[in-house]
């Protein structure tokens, strides 16, 4: 029998100067039509301004930079945060990002301004500071390797939540599990670590890398100042097998996600995938759970016991599946005995069918289905013990192994394939001491568009 061993790689990270919104520039000069708000460099090439007003009034306005001394007519345009270079309209305490056109940089210009090209007004203007130094990422250099088996070409700091390690090659044997970790202390150790999920959000032991860009996200409200270390590490022999250190004065972007709390009713969470969750509580002979996941509107989510006590397993499993569709919220029972959609061969049906159709009753109870944002959750309830023969045991005691996943939703109700899904194996143990190991939901811009 072979014996399995753990690799992690290790990262010395210092703290960083935390940074919510980014550099400060300062604040609108105001001269007319109710101009305001609070610039930030957020990046080298653009800003984020809070709390923007302006009424709208002007003639011919337009986001405005230049290099002379003061705000005139040599200058460039600067598109709204929208890419748009069309007359400004009203805006009512809003916070926007806007981006220098043509690769133009901060420290290049000595003025931001609502300007009126018509009449060569400048109706308010905030001045870029002497010596102003914009966030920028920062390239620390490849990885100080202590094995053969990893290695990389660089490793950036992209903003506050975000790591790319660049060129990752990573060999490992079948036996081995590899994570990606951060956390707190002089030297990384098992104690206290958070697991960060891989590039695809998944939290089960990464792959093999062939020379390839791999980009990290730090789980829930977790910062790159909050850790000191992020680690893909050998616990067998207790070693780091590559490393890297950073000083602790570097000035990188913030970070532009949406950390997306949710509001648990229930004792349990377990953390399957960056965009998914399973909260569940046991009373008597009823187990109450809630799918919680990062999901689109045209998409399902589904959960339960694997069609193999050992591995997780598709083919033979019990599973309730939920999502909302035009307001209203589904739960119902799944069999699954094809990796297909449900159809009748020689007038049986086959493949992912509701267990009514197959002539059985729903032992499923819908409580309660929400959507805050892009995040979903579905609460429902069953019985523990077995109702009809379709039916599997959550067992009392020891490990259930299950099985779940997220796809796409027909606007007949009917689902389509998935897109992600648990590949390795995962168990759980529904009657442990409660325990929330949820993180929040960290949602990137493209998302909420």
């Amino acid at each position: 029998m072979a014996v399995r061993s753990w690799i992690w790689i290790l990262i010395f990270i210092p703290h960083v100067r935390p940074s919510e919104d980014g550099n400060p520039i300062g604040k609108f000069n105001v001269y007319h039509h109710a101009v305001g708000g609070h610039v930030f460099a957020i990046n080298e090439t653009s800003v984020l301004i809070k709390g923007f007003n302006y009424d709208g009034l002007g003639k011919d306005a337009y986001f405005w930079a230049g290099q002379s001394s003061n705000p005139n007519g040599q200058g460039f345009i600067i598109p709204d945060e929208h890419g748009k270079t069309n007359v400004l309209e009203k805006y009512d305490n809003r916070d926007i990002i806007l981006t220098l056109p043509d690769g133009k940089r901060i420290n290049e210009i000595q003025w931001i301004a609502v300007f009126d090209l018509s009449r060569l007004v400048s109706y308010g203007d905030v001045y870029i500071p002497d010596g102003f130094s914009p966030p920028g990422t920062h390239h620390l250099g490849p990885l100080t390797s202590r094995s053969d088996d990893v290695n990389s070409d660089d490793l950036e700091i992209l903003d506050t939540k975000h790591i790319i390690i660049k060129g990752l090659n990573l060999h490992r044997d079948d036996d081995q599990e590899v994570y990606f970790w951060v956390g707190k202390g002089h030297l990384p150790s098992s104690r206290g670590h958070t697991l960060i999920p891989d590039e695809n959000g998944y939290l089960e032991p990464v792959r093999i890398y062939n020379h390839e860009d791999v980009r990290l996200t730090m789980p829930g409200d977790i910062k790159i100042e909050n850790i000191d270390w992020i680690a893909v590490y050998d616990a067998t022999e207790d070693k780091p097998l590559a490393y890297a250190t950073i000083p602790s004065d570097i000035n990188v972007p913030p970070n532009l996600d949406k950390i997306e709390k949710y509001e648990y009713s229930l004792p349990n969470c377990e953390q399957l995938h960056a965009d998914f969750q399973i909260s569940w509580d046991v009373v008597g002979q009823t187990i109450t759970f809630e799918m919680i996941g990062v999901i689109e509107p045209e998409e399902w989510m589904a959960f339960g016991i694997s069609g193999n006590e050992n591995s997780s397993q598709m083919i033979g499993s019990d599973v309730a599946v939920g999502f909302i569709q035009n307001g209203k919220g589904y739960a119902y029972d799944l069999n699954i005995d094809a990796k297909a959609m449900c159809t009748t061969i020689l007038d049986v049906k086959h493949g992912v069918c509701q267990d009514s159709v197959l002539g059985h009753s729903d032992s499923l109870q819908l409580l309660e289905h929400k959507r805050l944002n892009l995040v979903t959750g579905i609460k429902y309830r069953r019985q523990l013990t077995i109702s009809e023969k379709n039916d599997k045991e959550y067992r009392t005691s020891g490990l259930v192994t299950v099985i779940w996943a997220v796809g796409r939703l027909f606007p007949n109700g009917n689902l389509g394939f998935h897109r992600i899904w648990n590949k390795q194996t995962k168990q759980i143990d529904f009657v442990r001491q409660p325990i929330n190991e949820c993180k929040d939901f960290v949602i990137s811009p493209r998302e909420l568009v």
